[in-house]
């Protein structure tokens, strides 16, 4: 049968075999509609990078989302296409145009400085542990943790929000998600995050040695954007652990708030280090709260890992089902490790993708932290999801060596 629409559609005749009574259609109406479809870009907001051509008519060369171009369009910046290189001298925000110049051959080049607030809104999904009946054995107790679902509906007539929470059927992966979240001293949480990032400007580095050339302030426009995010607060009883073994920690200058705010990032980093051992992903697609040693705002404190593209991934999801055994893993990452900087290493706490070059980061703090929000558990029990430790410590030898080499 012909198309709906035959206006754009013409019969081309007989088909390959000869035989007319089967008909071939072809589409010869206006532009085609693959062309109206980016394959690099998937957010209809985006930046245009324009380069004048020889008669000085304008021609686009790339076209980049807006949630992630000022970390490559920006005036001064740098921008390779094709192996040449372009400088980007200037910006219509308005019009979302950005005009460069180019090729040029110069022996530098940019990176943009940036910070990154992540705030957490009320959870979707929570674990909350119920103490289990008498009559129920252990292995069924275990299994039978309430799933919680929790939806916070925001009244903006009134300005008060209210939190409804029901409990429904649970499914099997839904039991086995509840079962991977217990022996925690703190529930993990799952639900919507707003990420903003502020540009401050950029440096210019030099290709062959690496070395910082100028530093360039910017005034440029924050940009904010929807994603999904996990996290688990840090009981007070952790921090305290942080206090107490801080006086015997180099450096020893330090106050202990300092080496818990460097604990909090290096556990992060840890946990996304690993996350590749439990979903087909680069720990690039995931972010934290990078904190900066000039940064004076109050850091909540709590470990947290989000999706980094907008509108999430799934990563945080994932994670969230397997928390605990991420803690168990980063804890084996971090104890396999032979480094002795109180910095870490890329095999171990810091991160090729960290905002803040892995300032603000403590390994002995981090690993303090993971141990403490895993439940004490009597002598001879397995805690849940220890039972595959053992193939664990080996994937994190694997991974830190991967990640040694590479």
């Amino acid at each position: 049968p012909p198309p709906p629409d035959t206006h754009t559609y013409t019969h081309t005749g007989t088909n390959l075999n000869g035989n007319s009574g089967l008909r071939r259609w072809a589409y010869c109406g206006g532009a085609k509609p693959q062309r109206l479809v980016s394959l690099r870009s998937i957010d209809n907001k985006r930046w245009s990078l324009q380069v004048p051509n020889i008669l000085g008519e304008l021609k686009v060369m790339e076209e980049v989302e807006e949630w992630m171009a000022f970390y490559q369009i920006y005036e001064g910046a740098t921008y390779m296409n094709n192996g040449r290189t372009y400088i980007v001298h200037s910006m219509d925000f308005e019009q979302r145009v950005a005009i460069a110049r180019g090729p040029v051959h110069v022996d530098y080049y940019t990176s943009v400085r940036d910070i990154q607030i992540v705030e957490t809104a009320a959870p979707l999904l929570a674990y909350q542990a119920l103490p289990p009946p008498a009559h129920t054995s252990a292995p069924a107790a275990a299994a039978s943790t309430a799933f919680r679902h929790t939806r916070a509906h925001t009244h903006a007539a009134e300005k008060t929000s209210a939190a409804h929470t029901h409990t429904h059927t649970q499914t099997p992966a839904q039991m086995a998600a509840a079962a991977a979240g217990q022996g925690l001293v703190a529930a993990p949480h799952y639900g919507p995050a707003t990420v903003t990032k502020s540009f401050l400007g950029y440096t210019k580095i030099t290709r062959l040695s690496g070395k910082w050339l100028d530093t360039i302030d910017l005034q440029m426009p924050s940009v904010m954007i929807n994603t999904f995010a996990t996290w688990i607060p840090v009981p007070d009883d952790v921090q305290m652990l942080i206090k107490q073994h801080a006086q015997t920690w180099e450096p020893a200058y330090m106050p202990w708030e300092e080496h818990l705010r460097g604990g909090l990032h290096a556990a992060s980093h840890a946990l996304i280090n690993v996350l590749p051992l439990f979903a087909r992903t680069s720990a690039n697609d995931a972010l934290t709260v990078c904190d900066y040693p000039a940064a004076r705002r109050y850091r909540p404190r709590y470990i947290l890992i989000g999706d980094r593209c907008k509108g999430g991934n799934g990563l945080s999801l994932q994670a969230y089902r397997v928390f605990r055994l991420l803690i168990l893993a980063a804890i084996d990452l971090i104890e396999a490790c032979a480094c002795t900087s109180f910095r870490g290493c890329p095999s171990c706490v810091q991160m090729m993708s960290c905002a803040q070059f892995n300032i603000v980061l403590d390994k002995k703090a981090g690993l303090t932290i993971l141990k403490g929000m895993l439940a004490p558990v009597s002598s001879g029990d397995v805690p849940p999801g220890r039972e595959g430790a053992k193939e664990l410590d080996v994937n994190a030898m694997v991974l830190r060596k991967q990640r040694t080499l590479y």
